[in-house]
């Protein structure tokens, strides 16, 4: 049985918290534009949300690689996250506790054009791969 169910998962420009702890997710994209090969993400978040199944789980090891999806060349790798899970909430019983990343990218390296993979493993379990794309434009030259 597993002990996590993705909610969501997304790479977006910018995430914010309200004082009420309300989550703002601005700019989600799944495709990556840089003008030179290699080329880089300047500035992005990872954030996503897990509903935890397991009710006895106090604790969470989270793990997460971006790869190339093709020669699956690790782009980088987050140090492993250690969490405390939140208790169930006293007032509403019901709700189902839940687990919530959120992570700034900065400057991540791409060699090649094509497609990534995010993987997200908590305890040991893969709850999450988000496919993303990384594209080359051409830029205009401007002579002067």
């Amino acid at each position: 049985m597993s002990n996590f169910k993705l909610n969501f998962i997304h790479l977006c420009d910018e995430v914010t918290f309200s004082q009420e702890g309300k989550l703002s997710i601005i700019g989600i994209f799944d495709v990556i534009n840089v003008i030179n090969i290699p080329g880089s993400l300047i500035r992005g978040y990872l954030v996503c949300n897990f509903t935890v199944l397991n009710k006895d789980l106090k604790e969470a090891s989270i793990n997460i690689v971006i790869n190339n999806k093709k020669t699956q060349e690790e782009v980088v790798r987050i140090p492993e996250l250690k969490v405390t899970i939140p208790e169930q909430d006293k007032l509403i019983p019901n709700r189902p506790r839940v687990l919530g990343v959120s992570l700034q990218l900065v400057n991540i390296p791409f060699k090649e054009i094509g497609e990534y993979n995010i993987s997200v493993v908590i305890n040991e379990e893969k709850v999450a791969d988000y496919i993303f794309y990384v594209n080359q434009i051409k830029s205009e030259k401007v002579v002067n």
